[in-house]
């Protein structure tokens, strides 16, 4: 963020069940934005379950960037988000809605749990066949991923890299953002830096309460969105620092599980997949990952959490 751009991005919980609040601070914010001679760009994150043709029309008349969470197919979606009447969600989905050029731009995020990471490769086979081109896969760091759910984990990220490979040379390749996020600081030879948490990026919890990082306070929601903050311990910025070995952040420390340990084994795991794919990558220069790579800027790597 600086003086002349800021960006805005609305997550949750589920903003959507702010829209009318998110819509008015979206337009108060471009009048300030516009008085003050600066530019202003918004994302919203959304499960979808609320997304009719008329929000998504409006989201488009003032130019914010949707991101939708889609988990893969019907069954495995409908596994992990359900509605309050405990059904799944995937038929509220508004993909009818979504023209060929929205899938093609859309991030679509893919939530990964320890009851859905034996089905990756083919949730990002779904998604990747119905037009989506630029997926966001991570890890849930709720859930306690114990050495068994790990090894079956460290198995799909193997099987993902091998189906990778292959997609890689095609001229419609997904850009799976947290390997290619990667794979760009091999290319560019840039070193993990500290987060910038609290410097040039805030997050403002749905209580008021600025935290340096979104995942701090959003690690302790309860389940039903509403009661948003149990306090997380702030985040020191030196010691929020990644490493290609691991991260050092007092806010996870809270649990039933280190997560510091679970994000560790997560990024080895990511960056050993990633350099490995990185050379496979190279041998076809005009492809749409080698472009990511060479457009992709160090902005991009605030945190761990791409």
């Amino acid at each position: 963020m600086s003086p002349e751009h800021c960006y805005i991005h609305f997550t949750g919980g589920e903003p959507l069940l702010r829209y009318n609040e998110m819509m008015k601070l979206v337009e108060e914010f471009q009048d300030i934005a516009q008085s003050k001679g600066s530019s202003l760009s918004f994302s919203l994150q959304t499960n979808g379950f609320l997304l009719d043709e008329c929000k998504l029309d409006a989201i488009r008349a003032h130019d914010i960037a949707l991101g939708l969470s889609i988990d893969g197919s019907p069954e495995i979606h409908d596994r992990e988000r359900k509605s309050e009447f405990r059904t799944g969600t995937f038929t509220a989905l508004p993909l009818k809605h979504l023209s060929k050029e929205d899938r093609s731009k859309m991030p679509i995020t893919l939530v990964v749990t320890p009851r859905n990471v034996s089905h990756l490769v083919g949730s990002i086979q779904f998604l990747w066949d119905r037009g989506f081109r630029l997926i966001v896969f991570k890890i849930n760091l709720i859930h306690n991923w114990r050495e068994k759910e790990r090894n079956i984990a460290e198995g799909a990220f193997e099987e993902l890299a091998s189906w990778y490979r292959y997609a890689l040379h095609r001229s419609d390749a997904p850009v799976l953002r947290p390997l290619v996020a990667r794979m760009a600081a091999i290319y560019h030879h840039w070193p993990w830096q500290a987060c910038g948490a609290g410097e040039d990026m805030w997050a403002l919890a749905p209580d008021g309460v600025a935290h340096p990082c979104s995942l701090h306070w959003a690690l302790n929601i309860n389940p039903d969105g509403r009661n948003q903050t149990k306090r997380a311990e702030m985040c020191i910025k030196s010691e929020c620092i990644v490493t290609i070995c691991g991260i050092n952040c007092l806010a996870f420390a809270e649990g039933k599980q280190d997560k510091r340990s679970l994000i560790c084994w997560h990024e080895r795991l990511l960056y050993r997949i990633s350099r490995s794919l990185l050379e496979e990558a190279m041998k076809v220069p005009s492809g749409p990952i080698v472009t990511a790579l060479q457009n992709a800027s160090r902005d991009s790597l605030h945190c761990y959490w791409v």
